[in-house]
């Protein structure tokens, strides 16, 4: 019909999710449960109808869970992070041994021990409410400003000379805060390539609710909101498709060629291990060794023997 059509088309202008999608009367989806962000309702059941008639034409009940506002504040746990663009980084010596497998120890055990000596570490300030990225000094100092013209035209409310005063001092605040987000959100752009958890990062703090796990239905049918649940019921679920195998009785693999590979080492040059610890980007976070990029990258020439 062209007046659905119409609706659908108003709800994809002003972006607006419709969370019932199950008939709950008959045939036909009668309910509308709106929300600007699609993580706000994370669950949607069909309970029993209202009531009973002859003909069994009944409206459906519906349940749902729903989430105003994601927890955006900081963390009270304070625990200190390393700052690796402050580090000492003159490595000298070069790491090496007789075989790989001993350079390779030798290196994590090294990078353990002076990680903790050699890089500083910092805990951040935690605030129930950050401000956020764009906010600077001037937008600060303005807003300052505002509420104290705001102060003095509550003292004084018929003082026009105040109220025009708090007026202008609103329009700056205005327009202070549009240049600041404009100029943040060109410099993302400018550096989303090289740097896309910016961009990630930026649009997932302007949305109310935060895209994760809300809940999930156990063996029993029970929809489980607690996290610990959840990590136990997905932590089931992953090991569940793993098999157990006897590595006893692995049968032997027969000899199918007399061919010996000969590894060329200029391919694995300490010139052609630092041309590839160059390429590394320090903003990636560390792998299992727990050496993190940025300190393989500032010590290129003292772990190019030993990798």
């Amino acid at each position: 019909r062209p007046s659905s059509l119409d609706f659908l088309d108003c709800l994809n202008k002003n972006y607006l999710t419709q969370h019932v999608l199950e008939p709950t009367f008959k045939d036909n989806i009668l309910d509308l449960v709106l929300t600007d962000d699609p993580a706000r309702i994370f669950r949607v059941s069909h309970g029993p109808p209202l009531g009973l008639t002859e003909k069994n034409c009944l409206h459906s009940s519906i349940r749902w869970s729903y989430e105003l506002r994601s927890n955006t504040g900081a963390s009270a746990i304070r625990f200190p992070r390393p700052v690796y663009s402050k580090g000492n980084y003159n490595c000298r010596d070069r790491l090496s041994s007789d075989d790989a497998d001993s350079s390779y120890n030798l290196l994590v055990s090294v990078y353990a021990s002076a990680s903790c000596l050699a890089i500083p570490t910092r805990v951040r300030k935690t605030q129930l409410r950050s401000n956020p990225k764009w906010f600077n000094q001037s937008i600060k100092a303005l807003t300052r400003e505002k509420y104290k013209f705001h102060c003095l035209c509550r003292s004084a409310p018929h003082n026009a000379d105040l109220k025009a005063a708090y007026i202008q001092s609103c329009k700056k605040v205005k327009t202070a805060v549009r240049k600041a987000i404009c100029k943040f959100e060109a410099f993302i752009v400018r550096s989303c390539k090289l740097q896309p958890k910016l961009l990630f990062n930026y649009i997932n703090s302007q949305k109310a609710c935060n895209d994760s796990i809300k809940g999930l239905l156990d063996a029993d049918g029970c929809f489980q909101t607690d996290g610990r649940v959840i990590v136990r019921l997905l932590n089931e679920h992953f090991s569940s498709v793993f098999s157990l195998r006897d590595y006893e009785s692995v049968p032997a693999m027969p000899c199918r060629s007399n061919t010996k590979c000969v590894v060329n080492l200029d391919v694995f040059s300490p010139d052609s291990v630092i041309k590839q610890i160059n390429r590394l980007n320090p903003r990636k976070s560390p792998g299992q060794d727990c050496i993190h990029p940025f300190v393989v990258k500032s010590c290129a020439n003292g772990f190019a023997e030993t990798l």
